[in-house]
């Protein structure tokens, strides 16, 4: 993508086309790349699995595909997701034995009497 972009807009070796001003001047409504089917395809299989983790995505590939923004977004993700799944194991042990155990101190914790 990057590099149609730089042929429509290199002066010297390309059109040479300054996409912002066709843009103000509304010579054109709107400019954007269209998705490479088979690089689209070949980027589904690798990154949509279940049997990978958060950080196991292939982030260059989306760097590559789709640009920095939305590749730093999945790293991100990827990164807070990874850390945020420890708390959630450990939280899950308090939330199975609340379920199973009704009668733990709950109802002195949790009572409206004096104090």
């Amino acid at each position: 993508m990057a590099i149609i972009e730089h042929i429509i807009t290199n002066q010297s070796h390309g059109a040479g086309y300054d996409l912002e001003k066709l843009l103000y001047d509304g010579v054109i409504a709107d400019c954007y790349p269209l998705h490479d089917e088979e690089e689209k395809m070949e980027l589904k299989e690798r990154w949509i699995r279940w049997d990978k983790g958060p950080m196991e995505q292939p982030f260059q590939r989306i760097w590559n595909y789709f640009g920095v923004k939305v590749a730093l977004y999945f790293l991100y993700l990827g990164h807070s997701t990874k850390w945020l799944l420890y708390p959630a194991i450990v939280g899950l042990f308090p939330a199975l034995l609340g379920l199973f155990v009704p009668e733990i101190r709950s109802k002195e914790v949790f009572s409206t009497g004096s104090a």
